[in-house]
This record gives C-alpha cells, sequence and structure tokens, in this order.
C-alpha cells in the first residue's frame, strides 16, 4: 500500500514539474512573439518612411518657401474692442519684436469704443493701402469680421486653428484676421498670430481666380441685394 501511494505522489510530482515548465516554454514562446512583431513593424514603419518627406515646423510656417531675406515686412494695424484689451496687447508686443512687422498700427486708443468703429477705421487703413494687414479682437472674433467685411476690398475672416489661418490667407487671400479673447487661449492666439505673419497669398495659384469672383460680386453697382438678381454659376 505504501508503495503504491509513494508512486502515485512521484507521478502527481512530475506531472506537476511538467506542467510548470510547460507553461514557462508557452510564455516565453509569446514574449518572442511580441517582440519578433514589434520589430517587424518598426522596420516596415522605417522603410515606408523613408520614401516620405516630411515638412519641418519652419516649412510650413513659409508655405511659399521665401527665405527670411525674401520674407515680406508687413505693416499692421491692431484693435480690439473692452472684451480683447489683454490679447491685444500681448499680440502687439509679439508683433513689435518680429523681424517681419515694420510698423503696427493701434487703432483702438480708446477701447471703450464699440467694436465697429474699430474694426472699420482698420479695414480702411487696409483697403487704403497704408497697411498691409489687419488684426481685430473682441469677445468672439465675430462682430469686428462683419464690420471689417463692410468695408469694400477687404476680406475678413474670424479663425481659431492653424488650418483655418492657414487657409484664410493661401486660399482666400484674407487681409483681415480676427479672434475672439472669449474663445481661444492667450498662448494659442499669439502662436497663431505669428503663424499668419508666414503665410503669403500666391497670385498665381487656382484660388487666385475665385477671390476674383469675390471682387467681380463686390463691384457690381450696390453690391447684391435681392434674390431676384442674376447669381453666376448657379441655377
Amino acid at each position: 500500500m505504501g508503495e503504491l501511494l509513494e508512486g502515485s505522489m512521484r507521478g502527481s510530482l512530475v506531472s506537476c514539474l511538467f506542467s510548470f515548465f510547460l507553461a514557462i516554454g508557452v510564455f516565453f514562446s509569446g514574449v518572442l512573439s511580441c517582440v519578433s512583431f514589434s520589430l517587424s513593424i518598426n522596420s516596415w514603419i522605417v522603410s515606408s518612411n523613408s520614401g516620405l518627406n516630411f515638412l519641418e515646423p519652419s516649412q510650413l510656417l513659409h508655405t511659399s518657401n521665401f527665405t527670411m531675406s525674401q520674407q515680406p515686412k508687413w505693416r499692421i494695424a491692431i484693435g480690439c474692442d473692452d472684451a480683447g484689451v489683454s490679447y491685444k496687447q500681448k499680440i502687439k508686443s509679439d508683433f513689435a519684436s518680429d523681424p517681419r512687422v515694420t510698423n503696427v498700427i493701434d487703432v483702438g486708443a480708446d477701447d471703450k469704443t464699440a467694436y465697429p468703429h474699430i474694426a472699420a477705421k482698420a479695414a480702411k487703413l487696409v483697403a487704403s493701402g497704408e497697411v498691409d494687414r489687419a488684426l481685430l479682437i473682441c469677445g468672439t472674433g465675430l462682430g469686428v469680421a462683419i464690420s471689417a467685411n463692410k468695408i469694400k476690398g477687404v476680406r475678413a475672416v474670424t479663425a481659431h486653428d492653424s488650418f483655418s489661418v492657414e487657409r484664410a490667407v493661401l486660399s482666400n487671400n484674407a487681409q483681415v484676421l480676427c479672434m475672439g479673447e472669449r474663445v481661444i487661449g492667450l498662448e494659442l492666439a499669439r502662436r497663431l498670430a505669428k503663424e499668419w505673419l508666414g503665410y503669403v497669398f500666391d497670385e498665381s495659384s487656382p484660388s487666385a481666380a475665385k477671390v476674383q469672383v469675390i471682387h467681380q460680386y463686390e463691384n457690381e453697382e450696390g453690391g447684391l441685394s435681392g434674390e431676384k438678381e442674376a447669381v453666376g454659376g448657379c441655377s
């Protein structure tokens, strides 16, 4: 009886040891498979990326590939109402220290003035050629944009992200950038204003013809004011 029990215990021990080593083998096999898979993925990524040309941040900011000596020098009007004073002061200071900006005209000496007056004053400077661009700030960036767009020849946009700022210039040749102090964070607003200085509209691009259509509507006597008037390209 004792020998039978001893044999049974030995069999159980051997079975346990076998299961233990089998589990270890499976574990290390899994680890090796994961490592091999990871190395394969990394090799694929490296080989795939070798044929791609990624743009550096500096290239993204200067899409027309200007060197610093070729980069246009901007004359900028800046203004705000009482909801945008803090941001205006910060961005105005940034412009003053930026080598791409030769002159900054603050049209909002009286920050209590209603935003349409501030926006129109800045837009008129753009339209007359006294400045190249204008940056306007109110609570949302909407009211100043609407007001600036009432000045003939001015294209004002409200933009709170990098892509919109880029396309405002490269697609729409907008001269006026508007932002809302109650909508966007200060550091992002400052960054977008700096990026904005790096974009230059290409008059030979496909977008130029579309911008010209805007001019055509704008130059209609009195503008288009009613639904009975013909609109080109629309049925």
